[in-house]
């Protein structure tokens, strides 16, 4: 009894301990990085608007489903706080750091094991450190609920199943209306893997079959416009190539373990959300054509106007292409113990090189992800947790496709999901490789906390290497109204506090092109017309730019700051326009009053006296 009181508060305190560096970690890393293509502003200032009673859509630009607002104004109202860079910051530490307890607690369920846990936490704290680039961004959000879908489903069996999927359908349905196509590929994974475990009727054989057929063709359908572009068309074969594999495991390996009640309690719960969050904006004032523009339309016309980015260079998608080919035969073809070798020996460089490069691990999942499912006669293949490894896993294929249409941090959202999977393909395959290689007289579990030691060190080592490897720059003792967990430099500082104090004190309204939101924060200076522009300004059209040249003229002593270089940065995202109404004005008849370090502040030309007293 004293032993089994021992045991579990030691683990108690080795959990505790791993919450605590990884809170550490995660606040460092955040408190460290200020983007200046400031997404941050962007999430910011939307959410000040809806805040503050703007409807979503109709009255004010922004490029994300309704859940995270209605989600967020929810917090904010609880908590109290006002919209600012601190209280984002927060929030976005303590998300990093339920994201990492949740695939921890996703880990513990798998595998009993707290040397695994905590090592799943603390690398999933350490892979996640991109994200400190975008505070405040919906990615956060999308990991929190995959990983509530994951831990439902780790429960199955566990809990009553109406239970498991009404939960599985409401995450689904958030992260739909947070993000349309993240939700979509969530959703996939989820039908994939349910009609896969229907009864074989004929009902549910042409659903499977509809179900992967979709799945299979996605790839081409969002990156169709592309394939004039030769890495672009290897891309979409990588991920085809890895949907296809991944799925064709799924059906070939299937049990009819699910019925019909478990399509109807998951679509129950999705539409719960669904309708929840519809009414919540309605009721705050979006119209319901502005519902269907923000859910649908929006984040359509906006992956459409992106031009392709490539998430490799060609000759290392082929080797990509190769290597899945490679192992799609081997796990065919091995004996069960040599697939649990190879199984747990991919998983493994899988999980290293996902914390050393979260983009590499994200790159690498098509070709890999589909040797991470579950095996028959494997070690959890008579367990309740074949369900749920063959969602993670599938999901993992699926969340690939968030590359489309712009990788930059999406990469390391994906290799998240890549990083539990490939734990829950190390659980399965190190229990026989490890039995076959130690030597009669040493006990499996010294051999399995010898190998879960050298991935924490791994971990810790890279962990530290990214703290240690921040610019050396002196860092300011001074801060922005505000935004006490921004450390910038004092270069930094010196020019961003000049220019949010001179428009402070001669404008009444302001614009930033590119969009660099945070200066409305830190001026509260409204927007003249309520919908500002993100850094690449992928929609500001012609129609968007002439009414904002309407309404910034009519507007009480407006300004702009502008940025060249900012701009020349976010070309690659936008497609080019013959017709500019708003940047021509900016560039060829508002006056410059100040530049300093590529900023610059731009008027009309009668306001242009104020500044010159």
């Amino acid at each position: 009894m004293v032993r089994r009181i021992f045991q579990n508060t030691l683990k108690v305190l080795s959990v505790a301990l791993s919450l605590a560096i990884a809170f550490a970690y995660t606040l460092m890393n955040v408190r460290s990085y200020f983007a200046w293509y400031d997404d941050e502003g962007f999430m910011l200032m939307t959410l000040r608007q809806y805040t503050t009673g703007l409807p979503l859509y109709d009255k004010m630009y922004t490029e994300y489903g309704p859940f995270y607002y209605v989600f967020h104004s929810a917090l904010f109202r609880f908590a109290g706080w006002t919209v600012t860079h601190d209280h984002i910051r927060w929030i976005t530490i303590f998300l990093c750091v339920a994201i990492a307890a949740v695939w921890a607690a996703c880990v513990w369920m798998w595998s009993r094991s707290i040397f695994w846990t905590t090592t799943a936490l603390l690398a999933t704290a350490v892979v996640l450190r991109l994200l400190n680039r975008e505070p405040g961004h919906p990615q956060t959000l999308v990991l929190l609920f995959y990983g509530v879908a994951f831990m439902a489903a780790s429960a199955y069996r566990k809990f009553p199943s109406p239970w498991i999927f009404a939960i599985i359908g409401a995450a689904s349905a958030s992260l739909a209306l947070t993000k349309i196509n993240v939700g979509v590929f969530m959703c996939a994974a989820l039908a994939v893997v349910v009609t896969s475990c229907l009864p074989a009727d004929a009902i549910s054989r042409t659903a499977a079959v509809f179900v992967r057929l979709c799945c299979i063709a996605l790839p081409a359908v969002l990156m169709y416009r592309h394939f004039m572009t030769p890495s672009a068309v290897i891309q979409c074969l990588i991920y085809t190539f890895g949907i296809f594999a991944t799925l064709h495991i799924v059906k070939r390996n299937a049990r009819p373990e699910l019925t019909w009640s478990a399509v109807f309690w998951t679509v129950a719960g999705f539409s719960a959300v669904i309708l929840g969050t519809v009414i919540a904006i309605v009721l705050h004032g979006t119209s319901l054509q502005g519902v269907l523009n923000g859910i649908l339309l929006v984040p359509l016309r906006f992956s459409q106007g992106i031009a392709f980015q490539s998430i490799s260079q060609t000759p290392t998608l082929i080797a990509a292409l190769a290597v899945a080919s490679t192992l799609f035969y081997a796990r065919s073809s091995l004996k069960p113990r040599q697939f649990s070798k190879l199984q747990a020996a991919v998983a493994g460089i899988v999980i290293v090189l996902t914390v050393i490069s979260p983009p590499m691990g994200a790159a690498m999942a098509p070709a890999v992800v589909f040797i991470f499912l579950p095996r028959p006669g494997g070690a959890f293949w008579e367990s309740r947790f074949r369900l749920s490894l063959s969602f993670v896993g599938v999901a993992a294929c699926m969340s690939v496709l968030m590359a489309y249409p712009v990788t930059g941090s999406q990469l390391s959202v994906a290799a998240t999901i890549v990083l539990l999977s490939a734990f829950g393909a190390l659980l399965q395959g190190i229990g026989p490789f490890v039995r076959n290689i130690a030597p009669p007289e040493i006990r499996l579990p010294y051999w399995e906390r010898a190998v879960c030691a050298l991935m924490l060190i791994v971990v810790i080592g890279i962990g530290a290497r990214t703290l240690a490897a921040r610019p050396t720059v002196v860092r300011s003792d001074r801060h922005l109204p505000n935004a006490q967990l921004i450390e910038l430099s004092n270069e930094d500082y010196e020019v961003l506090s000049e220019l949010t104090m001179l428009v402070s004190s001669h404008c009444e309204t302001l614009v930033t092109i590119p969009g660099m939101n945070s200066f409305h924060i830190w001026s509260g200076l409204p927007h003249p017309n309520g919908f500002i522009v993100s850094a690449t300004m992928v929609l500001f059209d012609d129609s968007a730019q002439d009414r904002l040249k309407k309404d910034f003229l009519a507007s009480r002593r407006p300004c702009v700051i502008f940025n060249p270089e900012l701009m020349v940065w976010g070309a690659a995202f936008r497609p080019s326009r013959p017709s500019q109404p708003f940047i021509d004005l900016v560039k060829n008849e508002l006056v410059q009053v100040y530049s300093r370090r590529g900023y610059e502040i731009r008027v009309p030309g009668e306001q242009s006296v104020d500044w010159r007293r």
